[in-house]
């Protein structure tokens, strides 16, 4: 049997609060997050949302109220627009526009020669990381769950168009669960808590203001 990577874990995250949780590689910060997303399950103990556990929510539902997003995301060979609108198909001009800029990417897709209709991927124009990052946080932001998990997704941005980024999220989510997970401990935004994953286990070391 592998060794157990958190043991003992007891934490409670709560509505409208934003975290950070940091640690080293190795650590425990993505087997956090995947047990979050209930992609793994625990060998020992329940995760609830609410007071359902997690296992007893359909995937579904679970992902209405619940989206990540990653160091590396996935879209198709399509437009832009059509990359936005499968997370959000009754999005409108308006909260597409803002969700980008929100994300720091509209500037970028109004140089596109179609815009939001420019095709990306194998057979069209090729994203950047940081671009893959800023589009899939757009479409986290379409998406408006109530508890929003961003997993290393903002590691390809420089720290200016990092913490801009991430401050627009902590004001457009006020009343929404945030959590962010990096290997960077200084952002400079604020934070209700901010947690290390280390040794196994959760330790708090306080808020970010």
């Amino acid at each position: 049997m592998l060794p157990s990577v958190l043991t003992d874990v007891s934490y409670t995250f709560s509505r409208g609060k934003k975290y950070l949780i940091i640690g080293k590689s190795g650590e425990g910060k993505s087997t956090l997050i995947k047990l979050i997303l209930c992609m793994i399950q625990p060998n020992e103990g329940v995760i609830r949302l609410g007071s359902k556990e997690l296992a007893d929510i359909e995937q579904h539902s679970l992902f209405k109220k619940m989206t990540a997003v990653m160091q590396e995301n996935k879209f198709f060979n399509l437009s832009i627009r059509e990359n936005l609108l499968m997370i959000a198909p009754e999005a409108t001009e308006d909260q597409i526009n803002f969700a980008c800029q929100t994300a720091d990417i509209y500037d970028y897709i109004q140089t596109l020669p179609n815009g939001y209709d420019t095709i990306i991927g194998e057979r069209g124009i090729k994203l950047s990381g940081g671009q893959k990052q800023r589009l899939a946080i757009a479409r986290l932001i379409l998406h408006n769950p109530k508890i929003a998990i961003l997993d290393e997704a903002t590691s390809s941005l420089d720290a200016v168009s990092e913490t801009k980024i991430l401050s627009n999220l902590n004001k457009i989510f006020d009343n929404k669960t945030l959590i962010v997970i990096s290997h960077k401990p200084a952002l400079h935004i604020k934070f209700d808590e901010v947690i290390s994953v280390e040794s196994n286990a959760l330790v708090s070391l306080g808020s970010v203001k």
